[in-house]
């Protein structure tokens, strides 16, 4: 059951989360699953009705179905049409041997820079080495890659997703006065977010002797039908389950309806996500959801592209090998208060 309010640390929000994508420079897309949502889809138009660039850039996405990467594209296609860039990007749609293929494919075409957000943080090692080794600068984002192989990038912008963990668990863990059990549902197993967030929650969840991690299962996917039936099978074994952990907003969401299934009130359970879509942004402010962790990826895309632009156009290197993101907490009690505070350059 939930008891205390837990108090937010930060205080900002898109004030809109939708976002036109600036089409003044010059991009292509290349998808050959098929067609996607138009809203996540970049713009593309020829280098002719565009700046003349002194750069190109080969982009590639693991996804472009989450609101985290929907959201970073849109910011990488801003700061891309600020610094004149010539970019083209490839979304692998969940498919390590896809990105593979795309990552080898745009070496060929021998772009200046790369930025890679890997679905693993080991298979594509060999692609990117082969894109090192033929001169292009590498630079990563939204997932980190091995330790032993980071020194091949410029730098990798993004989360500290163990620390996302962190904090979503010592949120449960206050909530409920250190004392109740707690299901954990993941994503993709092997995905940095994923395993990251994990890390972190049960380190937080084993320092606390009162706190029982009854279930963790993975969905292997992102999908809010795969995380409404693993829920669903997990309050059959767990009917009395004080909290719900989920690595995502999407598969929250899944959550919130399979709660709402089996009869449960909003108060008798914590549900916990990740991301700041809008959708979960609704349901936390209805009450549904209880807390989410903005990601803010729009403005991860834009460092991300300016990053790799200062060094391919000026030469200037990062001053650390990783740049962080920073967390935005939001609850309930909080989401009008954050809402009104933060504009999209915020986040």
């Amino acid at each position: 059951m939930k008891k205390n309010a837990f108090i937010s640390f930060a205080a900002i929000l898109a004030g809109t989360l939708t976002v036109a994508a600036c089409t003044t420079g010059s991009q292509t897309s290349s998808d050959s699953s098929g067609p996607e949502s138009a809203a996540s889809s970049p713009t593309s138009e020829s280098a002719a009705s565009s700046p003349t660039s002194e750069k190109t850039v080969a982009i590639s996405i693991y996804t472009r179905e989450i609101p985290y990467y929907i959201d970073m594209i849109a910011g990488m296609e801003s700061a891309i049409a600020d610094r004149g860039l010539d970019a083209t990007f490839s979304y692998a749609n969940g498919d390590p041997e896809r990105q593979f293929s795309d990552i080898e494919n745009a070496i060929t075409q021998a772009p200046d820079g790369m930025i890679v957000a890997p679905i693993d943080k080991s298979a594509l090692i060999p692609a990117m080495r082969k894109a090192v080794d033929a001169g292009i600068t590498l630079l990563t984002t939204g997932n980190a890659i091995e330790e032993a192989s980071q020194s091949i990038q410029l730098a990798f912008v993004g989360h500290d997703h163990v620390e996302t963990g962190r904090i979503k668990a010592q949120y449960i863990v206050d909530s409920l006065d250190g004392k109740g059990t707690v299901a954990m549902i993941h994503a993709i197993r092997g995905l940095d977010f994923s395993e990251s967030q994990a890390t972190g929650a049960r380190e937080v969840f084993d320092s606390y002797p009162g706190i029982t991690v009854v279930a963790e299962d993975y969905t292997n996917s992102f999908s809010s039908d795969d995380a409404l039936a693993l829920t669903q099978n997990i309050l059959t074994r767990f009917p009395k389950l004080d909290a719900l952990f989920y690595d995502n907003d999407d598969l929250a969401l899944g959550g919130v309806l399979a709660v709402k299934e089996r009869g449960l009130a909003p108060d008798e359970i914590l549900l916990i996500g990740t991301d700041g879509s809008p959708a979960a942004l609704e349901s936390v402010k209805a009450g549904d959801m209880d807390m989410t962790v903005l990601l803010c990826s729009y403005k991860e895309g834009v460092t991300a592209v300016n990053v790799l632009a200062d060094y391919l156009l000026k030469g200037i290197k990062p001053s650390l090998p990783v740049i962080r993101s920073t967390p935005i907490i939001v609850t309930t009690s909080d989401i009008e208060k954050i809402m009104a505070g933060l504009t999209r350059n915020d986040c």
